[in-house]
């Protein structure tokens, strides 16, 4: 959830991240001055995944809204001195709309094959699929395919959430697992992911879809401007 507004003069954004199902579990709060859309950075942050307490985020529900008494500290590295934000974030009962027809799936059979095109170019040699339905520990599942382009080993994993066959969560490139080069990992906002289709954490998923780069999250404050290429990747993973 966020909520955008003006301070003297300035907009600012927060944005709370949460994870699992509703009414979900706070990861991490972020305050941007202006907005990731308007070229905005991220000034100040409090995350649970780097060891932040979360305890003055309270009544949160990513349906509804949260009420908030909880200090950020600076993302930049410049040394400021840490800020407060007391409040709520209220969120309006959605809409209701039509119930789609249904759709049938992509039919998952055959080997996993990946395309790549962009600043990384070729077809997946050689591809290996990995499926775990149930992460450890966590609720929810990943897959992934490995192979090699030119000689170089790649990795497309899919994290997903949710009761079985669950919703896909973020989509990511990289030489091995752990390290990510190219994805839809939230790092500028919230991801796109309808370029996935028929996400079945225990069977697989069909995908066509634009990595941006995202090289630089959890090495620098802020993208690189201009920001280095992207690459599309499309293809299947079959567990």
């Amino acid at each position: 959830m966020q909520v955008t507004g003006q301070v003297a003069g300035s907009t600012w954004q927060v944005q709370i991240w949460s994870a699992g199902p509703a009414p979900g579990k706070v990861q991490y709060i972020q305050l941007w001055h202006g907005t990731p859309v308007s070229g905005g950075t991220i000034d100040f942050q409090n995350s649970a995944l780097s060891g932040g307490n979360l305890a003055g985020i309270t009544h949160f529900d990513w349906a509804r809204g949260a009420t908030l008494d909880i200090t950020l500290t600076d993302f930049t590295n410049a040394g400021r001195p840490p800020v407060h934000i007391q409040g709520a974030i209220g969120c309006a009962a959605p809409t209701p709309t039509p119930t789609p027809a249904p759709q049938r799936e992509p039919v998952l059979s055959g080997p996993s094959y990946v395309s790549i095109a962009g600043a990384i170019t070729g077809v997946l040699q050689g591809p290996v699929s990995a499926c775990q339905p149930q992460v450890s520990g966590g609720n929810g599942g990943m897959m992934s395919v490995s192979g090699t382009i030119g000689g170089r080993q790649y990795v497309i994993s899919i994290w997903g959430g949710g009761s079985g066959p669950g919703t896909p969560t973020e989509i990511y490139e990289g030489p091995v697992a752990g390290q990510i080069d190219y994805g839809q990992i939230g790092a500028d906002g919230p991801n796109d992911l309808s370029g996935i289709t028929g996400f079945d954490w225990r069977r697989g998923a069909t995908f066509s879809i634009d990595l941006p780069y995202v090289g630089w999250v959890g090495k620098q404050s802020q993208a690189p401007n201009p920001l280095p290429p992207a690459i599309h990747v499309s293809g299947q993973i079959v567990c």
